[in-house]
């Protein structure tokens, strides 16, 4: 089963270090979507279905706090910070 894992971090160079290695480790078994800043991020987690979201606390736009807040009104997929 692929697991769809949702991304939400500015720094470039620190998303492909996480996309690489979860995709690497995981076989082929999960796919990371990257969004790089707050208020894309928090529209691609409320439109879209995600196993688990990794997400940055300082974003520009929206912050990560305020992400997980406006998220947890309507979904309860796991978050990482």
């Amino acid at each position: 089963m692929l697991m769809k894992i949702l991304l939400i971090e500015d720094d470039l160079q620190i998303g492909e270090i996480i996309t690489d290695s979860f995709e690497a480790r995981s076989e082929g078994n999960a796919k990371v979507h990257t969004v790089s800043n707050g208020m894309d991020g928090l529209q691609e987690a409320l439109e879209n279905e995600y196993d688990l979201i990794l997400l940055d606390v300082m974003l520009p736009g929206l912050d990560g706090f305020s992400i997980m807040r406006s998220l947890r009104k309507q979904k309860d997929v796991p978050v990482i910070f």
